[in-house]
């Protein structure tokens, strides 16, 4: 039988010994006093003759590795973050408090033009930082002969020069140095990784080793990702060779390079790593190598998001799903994204578009006093500045929602397509006149979607609404006027405005405060035009469905139906008898429904989770043959797509614990890690893109059994 891997057991801080014994298996294991508050590590329980709680680490991971600590500081406390520094000679004591103690520059890090004569330069404000997001570019820098950033592991190359040069082709460089003619030591000799973007090194005659550095493994394996032009090659006078025990790659005669891509073990499937074991591959939420292979909270970056000390893939979403209530309720660990960090509250200066902090909210947005940003019912919010209309002020009302002074149509040449710009308008601040309009306007439906006037100012210090002296007027078409603040209508010599409505039906709809307030006067007497679906008692501002000021059956969207039966397949539509409207039946109904939420439907569109209908199943479920919501077995991580504990399609999407095949070439099958390795098994830290699952190996004896992923102290 194939023997248990050694392993190295930490004890927790209260144990203050240290020496070496054997497990009753005669397995040797050493012991090192740990002083860690909070390790950053899994944790396994493991049964021993004197039922100890220790701490099992795989062999071949060093103790210094396993620290969160870095030379005294740990990699939580590196998160002070600042925006673009760029660094000349007008920099002042000011701005050096302002950027001292900066880690993680959101932005890019210039240092230009320096005078010969400079008695000092500020650098101590790049003394602390470990990672740039933008570009970096050292050039013009006089007799400058060092600019130390010995913490800087990662350039993103989010933002990138392009450069053309007389020995270089356009490029676009996340890292330059040039013109720098007395550098002669490398900035950035724990340098990781430059994500994107090429490294630019021209006219640094001293600057030495250049082609003992190992570019590709900083560069993500890209090939020729550096241009090279009058910099210091080995075998120059000032230029000495690596020693030996560098292998090859090194800063300096003295100083290594530290390889973290190129000679990782294959098991690190691209992940960078700090040596070449299996077990020393960084986590797969890395960027840039990390501090220690414990877990996500060690990585120089993160690839996708920063949560407090941890990287994460995601944020923690605003809502989790309760499998009581079949619902997603508000997640108290909720986090917003603020850039690449997860965020508890976005600040105050920007909008929250659902989970994001914006500077603005998209197209197709508005955001309301809460800085939230909502989808448009139709057209965004927009306010303008009214007055008499013509060309100018054509172009002025495109997309207006709302008038904040007033509207005046008297131009003789006003045509209908014109003032079609006006359909989106829904308020007017002050007041509306339209009159003596001699071409053929015969409905002033343009504004069909004008829904109040404020008349916080009036036309002639009276009235709100005023319509007279047009020619070819028919009818008002005003079909969703429902409120006059403050103010009188006057509608008067219009010789073929019919009209359908009367002071007292406008007071008994609520448009206006009283009778008073209205004056009528039509050449058709008492005629009636109304729509026969119109409530007749009510009136109607045209002969239109559309024109009701209350519909006598049922309002389908400001059209009066006698039913709620929706033309369009798409558009399910149920009658709600207490508002007399017509009721959109949600989006995942299928059929019909009885009300607008999602557990009104009669059948659901695509699936069923208890009562409710929703596009997909939670991530804990599978739909099953029926489209219902099933419960995914308990060995299963990340979700299912069935009900087998195999991993693929019909099973698991991932394992807490694999169990390997005899000849150890594919998953069996996954193992809750409640239940612990099974007979003849050992559990086995492997690499995967997954954070360290572990795998089951076979065993004679049962070493020790698993009990929790992660037991923090």
């Amino acid at each position: 039988p194939r023997p248990a891997p050694p392993v190295m057991i930490y004890l927790r801080p209260w144990l203050t010994t240290s020496g070496s014994f054997k497990l009753r298996s005669c397995q040797p294991v050493k012991f090192i006093v740990s002083s860690i508050r909070k390790p950053s590590m899994a944790w396994l329980s493991v049964t021993l003759i004197t039922h100890l709680t220790l701490l099992v680490v795989p062999q071949g991971v060093s103790a210094s590795q396993q620290t969160p600590e870095v030379n005294g500081k740990s990699n939580a406390q590196l998160t002070t973050r600042c925006s673009s520094i760029w660094l000349n000679d007008t920099w002042n004591d000011t701005l050096i408090q302002r950027f001292r103690g900066c880690n993680i520059v959101e932005g890019n890090v210039e240092v230009t033009s320096l005078s010969n004569s400079l008695p000092y330069m500020p650098l101590s404000v790049l003394a602390n930082i470990s990672e740039i997001t933008g570009y970096l570019r050292l050039e013009n820098l006089g007799n400058l002969t060092e600019l130390p950033m010995p913490l800087l592991r990662l350039v993103r190359g989010q933002q990138t020069v392009t450069k053309t040069l007389v020995f270089s082709e356009s490029r676009d460089y996340s890292v330059i140095i040039g013109n720098a003619s007395e550098l002669d030591k490398w900035p950035f000799p724990q340098l990781q990784e430059i994500s994107s973007g090429d490294m630019l090194l021209y006219d640094a005659p001293k600057l030495c080793n250049v082609d003992t550095i190992d570019w590709e493994d900083i560069q993500n394996r890209r090939v020729n990702g550096v241009v090279t032009h009058n910099v210091g090659r080995d075998g120059n006078a000032f230029c000495q060779a690596c020693k030996e025990s560098c292998g090859g790659y090194c800063w300096s005669a003295q100083l290594c390079q530290t390889r973290s891509l190129k000679s990782c073990s294959s098991a690190c499937a691209g992940r960078r790593c700090l040596g070449t074991g299996v077990f020393d591959c960084c986590d797969s939420q890395c960027v840039g190598g990390c501090y220690a292979v414990t877990d996500n909270t060690q990585c120089v970056g993160c690839k996708t998001y920063q949560n407090s000390n941890t990287c994460v893939d995601k944020c923690p979403s605003l809502d989790i799903y309760d499998s009581n209530t079949f619902q997603y309720v508000p997640n108290p660990d909720a986090r917003y994204i603020l850039g690449s960090q997860c965020v508890l509250q976005c600040p105050d200066t920007m909008f929250r578009d659902g989970q994001v902090c914006v500077d603005s909210c998209p197209a197709g947005k508005y955001s309301n006093d809460s800085m939230v940003c909502l989808d448009c019912n139709g057209v965004c919010p927009k306010d303008c500045v009214g007055g008499d209309f013509n060309s100018t002020l054509l172009e002025n009302l495109t997309n207006c929602t709302r008038i904040m002074t007033y509207l005046k149509i008297s131009r003789s040449d006003a045509l209908a397509k014109d003032l079609e710009v006006l359909a989106s308008v829904r308020y007017i601040h002050q007041y509306l006149e339209v009159s003596v309009v001699k071409t053929e306007l015969k409905s002033l439906s343009f504004l069909r979607n004008l829904e109040e006037i404020a008349g916080t100012v009036l036309d002639v210090e009276k009235f709100a609404l005023t319509v007279v002296s047009n020619d070819y007027l028919e009818e008002l078409g005003l079909n969703s006027l429902r409120k006059i603040h403050n103010g009188k209508i006057i509608v008067n010599g219009n010789d073929k405005l019919c009209l359908s409505v009367t002071n007292e039906q406008l007071v008994a709809a609520g448009v206006i405060n009283s009778s008073s307030d209205v004056i009528f006067f039509s050449s058709c007497g008492s005629q009636t035009l109304c729509h026969s679906q119109c409530n007749v008692s009510l009136g109607c501002w045209g002969a239109g469905d559309n024109q009701c000021l209350a519909c006598q059956a049922f309002d389908d969207d400001g059209t009066c139906v006698a039913n709620c039966t929706a033309m369009d397949s798409d558009r399910l539509l149920v009658a709600n008898a207490a508002t007399k409207k017509c009721d959109v039946c949600h989006k995942e109904c299928a059929v019909g429904c009885s009300g607008v939420n999602p557990d009104d439907c009669v059948a659901c569109k695509h699936v069923q989770d208890g009562p409710f209908c929703r596009p997909r199943c939670p991530p804990t479920k599978y739909a099953n043959s029926t489209g219902h919501c099933t419960d995914c077995n308990a060995v299963c991580k990340d979700g299912c797509s069935g009900s087998g504990i195999h991993m693929g399609r019909g099973g698991c999407k991932n394992c807490e614990l694999f169990l390997l095949n005899d000849n150890e070439t594919s998953v069996v099958e996954c193992v809750a890690r409640q239940s612990g390795c099974p007979a003849h098994k050992y559990a086995h830290v492997v690499s995967e893109p997954a954070n360290h699952p572990f795998i089951l190996r076979h065993v004679s004896k049962v070493l020790f059994f698993f009990i929790q992923l992660r037991d923090y102290m």
